[in-house]
Formats: structure tokens, sequence, C-alpha cells
């Protein structure tokens, strides 16, 4: 897998219909001119758990704006005590039952905004379950329209896509 360094990534690489290429402190200072915007974190692995403590400490004023995803329950519970107030919990690289999942989101506070999953998750009974309790469920990665339409007909409330769809 090929990883571009900072200057290629940010002169380099083109994105396409016209959007702008952000590093770290690029996409902040964009959080904070754009006030109504929030940014959902997929940093994975230790890496999150870097990042998530280095917005806490220098960048503690979008906490209220960026909603980290995490990937794990003991991930989520760092999160929170690290002061965020908004978090996804991502079905990502772990795999509990529904039973679990369910009893861990009824026992977080309003902090647990939504449940991430995959596909194969999706088409579950899982985001009904999890709707009785209204915790909305969003799926990854939907790149067609149809999908999502179909998805969101089974109790989906949104998709992460590689595209604006």
């Amino acid at each position: 897998d090929y990883m571009p360094n900072h200057r290629q990534f940010i002169n380099h690489w083109q994105m396409l219909s016209g959007y702008t290429q952000l590093d770290l402190p690029g996409i902040l200072n964009w959080l904070r001119k754009a006030q109504d915007a929030y940014l959902v974190s997929d940093a994975k692995n230790v890496k999150n758990k870097s990042l998530l403590r280095f917005i806490k400490c220098y960048h503690d004023d979008i906490i209220p704006r960026f909603i980290p995803q995490v990937f794990s329950y003991n991930e989520y519970l760092e999160a929170k005590k690290l002061g965020f107030k908004k978090i996804i919990l991502a079905l990502y690289h772990f795999d509990p039952n529904d039973d679990e999942v369910i009893a861990f989101a009824r026992q977080q506070g309003p902090e647990l905004i939504a449940v991430s999953v995959p596909l194969i998750r999706a088409k579950s009974l899982l985001p009904n379950k999890l709707k009785y309790f209204k915790i909305p469920t969003y799926t990854f990665t939907i790149n067609q329209i149809s999908v999502a339409k179909t998805l969101k007909k089974k109790g989906i409330k949104g998709y992460f896509s590689d595209f604006l769809i």
C-alpha cells in the first residue's frame, strides 16, 4: 500500500469535483469556521486513541463537534472519559452478538449517539432492535443510492460513503 508523505498528499493529489485536500490543521481550521459542521473520525487502532488524546489536549474547543467513531467498548469508555459528548460505536473490528450490543448501548448515556455496522449487520434485525431503544444505526460503505434507499426502509438511519451520493 502506497502512503504519500505530507507534501505529496497536500500538493500533488488532486481531489475530485473541486474539493480541497486538507491535513489535520486544515480540518481543524475549517471546523472552527464552519460552526454548524460536525466531524466524524475514522482513525483505527492505537491511532484512534492518540487522535482523541491529541484533540483533548490541544484542541478541546472542538470536542462538542468532533464525533469519534470507536471500535470497542473500551475505546468508547476512554472517549467518554476524555470528555467527548457524542460518540459512535462501530462494529467494525469486533462482532458482539445483538444482545451484547443492546445491553451495552442501553447502559450508556446520551454520549452514544449511534452504532455503525457493516452491511451484513445492516440487513439483520439489529438496526430495528436499536431503533426500538432510540439508538440510530448507520452502515458502511454504501456507494449506490438504490442500496441506501433499501436500507433506509429497513431501519438504517444513514450511511458512510466514499462519494456524495
